[in-house]
């Protein structure tokens, strides 16, 4: 993903700019992981994302809801561009939004195998 691209993912107006995303792993050898500030942290995972992955398949299975919090619960599985790997697991989507915005999200995936495919 270039530049510009990133940026468009930076003005979704659904992330609010104090928005904290944080994937947990080993950030030494997934550079997309990891915890990210703001609306341009975001934007970089996003971007780091799309630049490094592709998605072979992404299910939704479920979607919980209480309050402000929204649970997403499903399945991937995404190829590592530089290995040629894919990565296969059961996800967690774990969304807080305020406003109408998203200002805290986290993502549960097997970070085991994400590392494992990532080298």
């Amino acid at each position: 993903m270039d530049a510009a691209a990133g940026k468009r993912w930076a003005s979704i107006p659904a992330f609010a700019k104090t928005v904290t995303p944080a994937v947990a792993g080993d950030t030494s050898v997934v550079p997309w992981i990891g915890r990210k500030i703001g609306k341009a942290g975001a934007a970089e995972f996003y971007a780091q994302i799309r630049e490094q992955i592709a998605s072979e398949a992404f299910a939704v299975r479920e979607i919980l809801s209480q309050g402000n919090r929204v649970i997403a619960i499903g399945e991937l599985a995404s190829r590592v561009l530089r290995t040629g790997k894919l990565i296969e697991s059961e996800f967690c989507f774990d969304f807080t939004v305020e406003n109408g915005e998203i200002t805290r999200f986290r993502l549960f995936e097997d970070s085991f195998a994400v590392a494992k495919a990532a080298v």
